[in-house]
């Protein structure tokens, strides 16, 4: 009898301690940001079908939801030096490298990258003089290509990323594929 209320007592005392919601540890859910990337036509609008002649740009926007500022570190592997905003021509059974709208001159060497509070947006125009310098990220510069306006045809242009992001000592990790098809009419 007593092994009978022994093990009664077991059963309530795992039921009352042993699944409580406030012993299982949260995933972290990451920060929540934005990373957009996207092409604008002559008036600064979003867009995937440009006019012949006209010039375009490549923008790539980071957006912290958070209310605070956020450090990352980017895994920029090899292809994404080799593809961020190059743009093919799309032919049968082939893409043609139109090339990069401009030069990399390099990044500052530094330990983590910092998205402020609210939204940051670069822009680099297709089409732009060798005289002008862009910042791609606060710590990576390049300078325009001047290349001409692309000829009429079916176009693609697309790299991915890794983003690593620290928010109070807590990693978090981001991975992403951006691709554009876009058209010159």
């Amino acid at each position: 009898m007593n092994i009978k209320l022994i093990i009664i007592e077991l059963i309530m005392l795992l039921g009352l301690t042993g699944c409580r919601e406030e012993n299982i540890p949260e995933l972290p859910a990451g920060p929540p940001i934005t990373i957009e990337f996207e092409l604008l036509n002559s008036n600064g609008e979003p867009d995937t079908v440009f006019q012949q002649g006209e010039n375009f740009e490549f923008s790539y926007t980071f957006i912290n939801h958070t209310n605070d500022t956020l450090m990352y570190f980017q895994d920029m592997k090899d292809s994404t030096y080799y593809y961020f905003s190059r743009v093919f021509k799309i032919e049968t059974n082939t893409m043609i490298d139109m090339g990069l709208p401009c030069v990399s001159l390099g990044c500052l060497e530094v330990n983590g990258r910092y998205i402020y509070l609210g939204e940051k947006t670069y822009k680099i125009p297709w089409k732009s003089s060798t005289d002008v310098i862009y910042d791609i990220d606060p710590y990576c510069f390049c300078r325009g290509n001047n290349l001409d306006y692309l000829p009429k045809g079916n176009y693609y242009t697309g790299f991915e990323s890794g983003f690593e992001f620290k928010v109070n000592g807590e990693a978090y990790i981001k991975e992403e594929h951006f691709e554009i098809f876009f058209e010159i009419k």
